[in-house]
């Protein structure tokens, strides 16, 4: 109900203030917020992914598959920026759903496991996910 989405947009609100600051926690949760908010688009998409890379330069240690796992079957996510990285820039599409990016074939190989149920249903089923290519 409208409680929810309040309390959504509240959260998301805090974070973002925290996320502001450069505070790694909220970045992190932040970008998990907007990637599983309903209808968030591609923009919103794309501020994730850009949250997540800020995350990754401040530590090392995040890694963003973790997060972007949690939104794999988001098509607007998978579609704005790279699943195994979160790089929005020289992206490829998956070959077999042609929805999913992947930054290098590494990438992909990486977040398969993540991406391979979603990459089957997007594509139609049976015998799709045997393999994963990036073009």
């Amino acid at each position: 109900g409208e409680g929810v989405q309040q309390d959504h947009a509240q959260a998301a609100h805090w974070f973002g203030l925290a996320a502001d600051q450069g505070l790694l926690p909220a970045l992190c949760r932040k970008a998990e917020l907007l990637m599983n908010t309903p209808s968030a688009g591609v923009d919103k998409a794309r501020e994730a992914a850009q949250l997540l890379r800020r995350a990754c330069e401040l530590d090392a240690s995040v890694d963003p598959l973790e997060v972007l796992a949690l939104a794999a079957g988001n098509r607007e996510v998978v579609g704005a920026c790279c699943l195994g990285c979160a790089q929005t820039q020289g992206l490829k599409l998956c070959n077999k759903c042609h929805v999913a990016r992947f930054c290098s074939p590494g990438c992909l190989k990486r977040a398969w496991k993540v991406h391979k149920p979603h990459c089957k249903a997007w594509s139609g089923g049976a015998g799709a996910a045997s393999s994963a290519e990036a073009r």
